[in-house]
């Protein structure tokens, strides 16, 4: 299996992987220095093929019959204002524990499942035996106007007519059995996502996401607490569960992300600038932060979004605090994120 390598840039150092926020809390982690690998599911803080369904993420979501029996219902996910469908014949055979709706082609001997989450979907799918092809296609349709890009950083944006970020599209991972993470990559031509799976192991199933993320930050839950530390306060971020796995992929398999500094990560990358201008327009923002403390709060925002410990220890939420000295977005990385009082 060929290993995930996370190297680093200079600022992200291995005290940056001791620990984030406040908590005392230590991370043990393999070959801690300037490169840091995370190769298995184990090492995250959650498993990102096990996602709670969630009835009310999104509107106008299409359920189908919960019935145990095979129906001749191809594979169709839907969004308000996106379609998802198959290339292959899919029969929907029935919703799991966790309220995913489960796909099946027996001939291929592979399934699809297709879980709506917070802020979301997600689509597994899973190649059960060696003989699986080892990629797949989907078809999406998109509202008149709206298009799929890839950015200069790699990822993939659907805009809408307005030129405003739609969805975003997370980035390709795949695990097998054994909960390695193996190489795995898309090819978009058109309306049309190929993911494909490079892998020569026998653990099996391997299942791999593709993920459609419409909302990255709970806007419900972020809130000023004015109780912590000592009651100097704090902005309490939370990010959907759809954003959590997006941010997982980027630590697992960070791409055009490592060619440029973490200093230009809000620009850089969709899915932490989409997460800021939520976090932006919340009140807890615009009532708490001056226009003199943006640039501390940006850095400890990008701090948090971009740190394997994050990923690690599942660290949420994300407090940011206007008190906090003015460095720079390298020493917040060295202060592990919370810069303290001189």
């Amino acid at each position: 299996m060929k290993k995930i390598v996370i190297t680093m840039l200079v600022i992200v150092l291995s005290v940056t992987l001791t620990g984030c926020g406040t908590d005392e809390e230590e991370v043990e982690m393999k070959d801690i220095g300037n490169e840091t690998q995370i190769t298995n599911m184990s090492q995250l803080g959650f498993n990102m093929t096990n996602l709670q369904a969630v009835d009310n993420n999104v509107p106008n979501v299409m359920f189908l019959s919960s019935s145990n029996v095979d129906s001749s219902t191809n594979f169709v996910a839907d969004l308000e204002g996106l379609s998802v469908k198959t290339i292959d014949d899919y029969s929907y055979v029935g919703a799991n524990s966790n309220g995913a709706y489960v796909y099946v082609n027996h001939e291929l001997n592979t399934s699809l499942t297709k879980t709506y989450i917070d802020g979301g979907m997600q689509i597994l799918y899973e190649m059960k035996e060696e003989n699986s092809p080892k990629s797949f296609d989907l078809e999406i349709t998109l509202d008149e106007g709206s298009k799929l890009e890839q950015t200069e950083s790699g990822e993939y944006v659907i805009y809408n007519s307005e030129n405003e970020i739609e969805f975003l599209l997370g980035q390709a991972w795949a695990v097998d059995n054994k909960g390695d993470f193996v190489e795995t990559y898309y090819e978009v031509s058109g309306n049309r996502i190929k993911q494909t799976i490079n892998y020569e192991g026998k653990d099996y199933p391997v299942t791999a996401d593709p993920l459609f993320c419409t909302n990255t930050v709970d806007n419900g839950l972020t809130v000023w607490d004015s109780s912590y530390d000592d009651g100097k306060g704090t902005i309490s971020v939370y990010p959907t569960t759809c954003a959590k796995v997006y941010l997982a992929a980027m630590v697992l398999y960070p791409g055009a992300l490592l060619l440029v500094s973490p200093l230009l990560l809000i620009e850089t990358s969709s899915v932490v600038a989409d997460m800021y201008d939520e976090l932006q327009s919340d009140s807890a923002y615009t009532y708490y932060v001056q226009s003199w403390q943006e640039g501390r709060i940006a850095d400890q925002f990008s701090c948090h979004a971009f740190n394997p410990v994050v990923q690690v220890l599942q660290k949420y939420p994300w407090n940011l605090e206007p008190w906090r000295p003015d460095v720079s977005l390298a020493q917040t990385f060295l202060d592990r994120c919370n810069p303290p009082l001189n």
